[in-house]
């Protein structure tokens, strides 16, 4: 599985990329229901701000009814640092699908993750 990557605010990084890459094959070797992956990477705030806050949000989808994570700004990690988001948004995925109980139920796809 490729991920999709979008950036808003802020030059496409391939580091990032590859950082989304590695994070997502491991979410789908955990979670082989998963077939796709999108992660939006969003700076906040104004163009040379002295501390940018970055929002991830995560999308997941597969064949499984309860495999769904919606972007959105309750349901995503904002920090000051892309890489602790990142790690955060990653985790948070990966403990939901730990514990499947917490999984959405089908037509319910929302789940939370703000911090």
């Amino acid at each position: 599985m490729q991920p999709q990557v979008t950036f808003r605010g802020l030059f496409p990084s391939q580091p990032l990329v590859d950082t989304v890459c590695s994070r997502a094959r491991a979410l789908a070797s955990f979670a082989p229901e998963i077939e796709s992956c999108h992660v939006f990477i969003e700076r906040l705030g104004r163009e040379g701000a002295a501390k940018p806050r970055f929002r991830v949000s995560l999308l997941v989808s597969g064949s499984a009814p309860s495999v769904a994570t919606q972007p959105s700004s309750p349901h995503s990690v904002t920090a000051v640092d892309v890489q602790q988001a990142l790690r955060e948004v990653f985790a948070h995925a990966r403990r939901r699908f730990a514990q499947p109980w917490l999984l959405p139920r089908p037509g319910s796809a929302r789940v939370s993750a703000h911090h």
